[in-house]
C-alpha cells in the first residue's frame, strides 16, 4: 500500500504527463487556428519544431538545475512557465505570441519530466517502482488522446454556441477554435490547480537530501515512506545505452501522436 506522501506524487505525476500530453499536441493542432491559414511553409516547420526543441532545452536545464536545488524548487519555475504559455496560446490572435506561448509551455512540461521520474524513481522501491513509472509515462498519451478528441468535437461544433464564445473571445474566432481554446485553458488551469495541491503534500526526494548531506532530514522524509528493501546504491547503466534508448522514447513519441495531431489539424 503506498503512504500517503507517494499518492500524492502519482498525482502529482499523472497530472503533469497528462499536461504534458496536451501541451504536445498543440503545437500540431495549433497549424489550424485561422490566423495561421496563410502562412508560409517556413513558418509551420517553425511551429512544429517548437516542441522536439524547447521540451529538449528545458529537459537538459531543468535537469540540470534539479540535481543541485532539488526536484521540488524546480517545480516552481516549470509551472510558472506552462502556465504562462498556456494562458497566451489560447488567447494568441498572430504568430509571435503563438510562438511566445509555445516555447514557454513547452519548457515547462520538458523541465518538469526529469523531476517528476526522478522523485517517483528514488521515492518507491524496487517493487513499486516499475509500474508507477509506466502508469505516469502513459497519462501522456491521455492527455494527448483527450485534447485530440476535444478538437474533433469542436470541429463540429453546432453554430448555436456562437453566441457564447463571442463574448469571451474576439469574434474574429471561428466557432470551433474558440471551444477549443477554452476548453485547453480550462483543462490546463484543472490539472494546475491539481498540481499544486499534490505537491504541497509531497516531501523532496529523501535521496537527494541523503546526496546534498542532509541525512537527518532524509531519515525523516524516508520514513514517511512505505518502503521495502531500499537499495541504498543502484548500478548505472552505461551513458550511451541510456542516451540511446531516451532519444529513440522522444523520437517515437513525436512520430505517433504528436504526427497524428498533424494530420488531424
Amino acid at each position: 500500500m503506498y503512504s500517503r506522501s507517494q499518492k500524492s506524487l502519482i498525482l502529482s505525476s499523472t497530472s503533469s504527463f497528462f499536461l504534458w500530453g496536451i501541451i504536445a499536441t498543440i503545437g500540431p493542432l495549433s497549424l489550424s487556428f485561422p490566423f495561421l491559414s496563410g502562412v508560409s511553409v517556413f513558418m509551420r516547420t517553425l511551429i512544429l519544431s517548437t516542441g522536439p526543441v524547447f521540451v529538449l532545452v528545458g529537459n537538459l536545464s531543468m535537469g540540470y538545475l534539479a540535481d543541485r536545488i532539488g526536484r521540488k524548487t524546480v517545480f516552481i519555475t516549470t509551472m510558472i512557465s506552462y502556465s504562462i504559455g498556456v494562458i497566451a496560446i489560447t488567447f494568441a490572435n498572430n504568430l509571435p505570441i503563438l510562438l511566445v506561448g509555445l516555447v514557454l509551455s513547452q519548457f515547462g512540461v520538458g523541465g518538469e519530466e526529469p523531476s517528476s521520474i526522478a522523485l517517483v524513481a528514488e521515492d518507491f522501491d524496487a517493487k513499486q517502482r516499475a509500474s508507477v513509472l509506466t502508469l505516469v509515462a502513459n497519462f501522456s498519451n491521455i492527455g494527448s488522446f483527450f485534447i485530440s478528441g476535444i478538437f474533433i468535437v469542436a470541429a463540429s461544433a453546432t453554430t448555436s454556441l456562437t453566441g457564447l464564445f463571442t463574448v469571451i473571445f474576439p469574434s474574429n474566432f471561428a466557432l470551433s477554435d474558440d471551444l477549443f481554446r477554452l476548453v485547453l485553458l480550462l483543462s490546463s488551469m484543472v490539472l494546475v490547480g491539481i498540481m499544486v495541491y499534490s505537491r504541497i503534500r509531497i516531501p523532496e526526494s529523501f535521496r537527494w537530501l541523503n546526496y546534498k548531506g542532509r541525512k537527518d532530514q532524509g531519515s525523516k522524509v524516508k520514513s514517511g515512506l512505505n518502503l521495502e528493501g531500499v537499495e541504498d546504491n543502484v548500478q548505472m547503466k552505461p551513458g550511451f545505452i541510456s542516451m540511446f534508448f531516451l532519444v529513440s522514447m522522444a523520437i517515437s513519441q513525436y512520430l505517433t501522436f504528436g504526427l497524428m495531431a498533424y494530420i488531424i489539424g
